[in-house]
């Protein structure tokens, strides 16, 4: 292991500040950003969200999604520009609802979304989405 006086004063001042300086820590996660898959739509029928897939293969023929009211909220703010915790915070201020139970049910709702491909990641280059 090679020593440096440096670094090891800063070590011993901020145990992370030496080690994050050369990349050995991971980087904090940036949140990720989800935009939605133009081959599906949504549409209010009966008071209830659904999507539809309007370019269907054999498997998705007869398929349609439903929502309920909390995965409508999320859907009607997904743009591909806010990350979903920005889409989580701004529910939260809408629903009584703990912070951490939400997180949960984004989590499923985005795994389900994701699995039928409804939605999409973001690529973000230079902080900002495209």
């Amino acid at each position: 292991m090679i020593s440096c006086p440096v670094c090891e004063q800063d070590r011993e001042e901020n145990p992370w500040k030496a080690r994050d300086r050369f990349g050995i820590l991971p980087t904090m996660p940036v949140s990720v950003i989800y935009s939605k898959n133009p081959d599906f739509v949504q549409r209010q029928v009966a008071g209830e969200c659904i999507l539809v897939p309007i370019r269907r293969n054999l498997v998705e023929a007869n398929s349609i999604y439903v929502l309920n009211e909390t995965g409508a909220a999320f859907w009607s703010l997904l743009d591909g520009i806010r990350s979903v915790t920005s889409i989580e915070e701004e529910i939260g201020q809408e629903y009584d609802v703990t912070a951490e139970q939400l997180h949960r049910d984004a989590e499923t709702l985005f795994t389900d979304l994701l699995s039928i491909r409804a939605i999409q990641e973001v690529s973000i280059h230079d902080g900002s989405a495209t």
